[in-house]
């Protein structure tokens, strides 16, 4: 297996780093040194010619060999592994090439030059210790026997960091664990409003293959956007739209289709644009618009442990369960439309001329039925 240019460079870099005399050549057993794991067979595979010297052409032959043998990610694995050693046993290598001269000096020289590295670790281990030692017990320092305070002390924190531990341990667990529902439960919602959708289509296809007219059934959810401000408004209209939650323009909100729901929607249809809205509108002003009333402060949903927080007890714990409670007008709808914030959008892009009248008079006010959509997503 042929060497890449960037491994033929670490290679050549490697044997410059061992040729320190800068000879260039290294013997057998100073290589040895560094990786002595198969010492006969690594020296065989090394010296090809028998002058028991490597140059730079037999050494790269041994890497390619190499390379062959374990593979592309071991050899990567074995590079690295080279890279760290060798740096540290240089020092070894120059004691082992000063005794083979026969110059006891710069035998010695090398040995005192190999051993200043390791005393200096060592020493710097010593003072640590030392260090430590000080600032946690002065007495230990000092020879005198830990006092009891001091060691319940010490039991008591080394408790408290195992306790954090666990904890934190646990914690990981747990959101791992509320991450997967999620995730599981968004799978099941998307499932059911695609089963939905096609039964829609379906029925639509066998009212129209029999030469009937499919009448869909009544929407479950109104989305509400207030479009006039207070100008020659009843106090009765002002008084629902506070209750309605409409305080300002361009404020919308969900509500449920219901008899009271719809005497006030009437009383206010000239101040107010509203109809049915579709899962992307409702998901779309969820996640883009979509605050929370916690402790009466208005907080925005970036976790799903706010909603959690506040709508777990109704079996709400993540956003898409909160999606879903709103656009099926589930049980606990109620709850879910008073946990958002009435949304603030921004004026409609483009304009909305003839506010005064209405949408079927080619106004803005009043129902606009599947419509709606197209104006929610310009108000995003």
């Amino acid at each position: 297996m042929a060497l890449t240019g960037p491994e033929k460079g670490r290679i050549h870099k490697l044997f410059q780093m061992m040729d320190y005399d800068k000879s260039g050549t290294i013997e057998c057993d100073e290589i040895c040194t560094v990786h002595d794991s198969d010492k006969d067979n690594m020296i065989r595979m090394l010296d090809t010619n028998g002058d028991n010297v490597v140059d730079k052409a037999e050494w790269t032959a041994y890497m390619e060999s190499k390379k062959a043998e374990k593979g592309e990610t071991k050899f990567e694995f074995f590079l690295k592994y080279l890279e760290k050693e060798i740096p540290k046993k240089i020092p070894a290598m120059k004691v082992q090439h000063a005794k083979k001269q026969k110059n006891p000096a710069a035998a010695k020289k090398a040995i005192k030059a190999a051993k200043a590295p390791q005393a200096k670790a060592k020493q710097a281990v010593e003072e640590e210790d030392l260090a430590d030692i000080l600032f946690e017990c002065p007495h230990k320092a000092a020879g005198v026997p830990v006092p009891e305070s001091v060691q319940k002390k010490r039991d008591q924190q080394e408790k408290l960091r195992l306790a954090a531990r666990e904890e934190a341990s646990v914690n990981r667990a747990s959101r791992k664990a509320k991450r997967q529902e999620a995730y599981n439960n968004a799978q099941e919602y998307c499932k059911e409003y695609r089963a939905l959708a096609r039964q829609q289509v379906r029925m639509r296809r066998q009212a129209k293959a029999a030469g009937n007219h499919f009448v869909e059934a009544e929407a479950k959810l109104i989305f509400v956007v207030r479009i006039r401000g207070l100008n020659d408004m009843h106090p009765k209209t002002k008084k629902i739209l506070q209750i309605m939650r409409l305080r300002q323009m361009n404020m919308g909100v969900f509500m449920k289709v219901s008899k009271a729901a719809t005497e006030m929607l009437k009383r206010v249809e000239p101040y107010v644009s509203y109809g049915y809205p579709n899962i992307k509108s409702v998901k779309d002003l969820i996640y883009k618009r979509g605050y929370g009333k916690v402790n009466k402060n208005r907080i925005p949903l970036l976790d799903n442990q706010i909603v959690e927080d506040s709508l777990g007890k109704y079996g709400l714990k993540c956003m898409e369960d909160l999606v879903h409670e709103i656009y099926t007008v589930g049980p606990h709808f109620r709850e879910a439309n008073n946990f958002l914030w009435p949304f603030k959008l921004r004026p409609a892009k483009g304009g909305q001329p003839k506010k005064r009248k209405g949408f079927c008079e080619g106004g803005q006010a009043g129902n606009r039925e599947d419509l709606m959509n197209g104006l929610i997503q310009r108000m995003l």
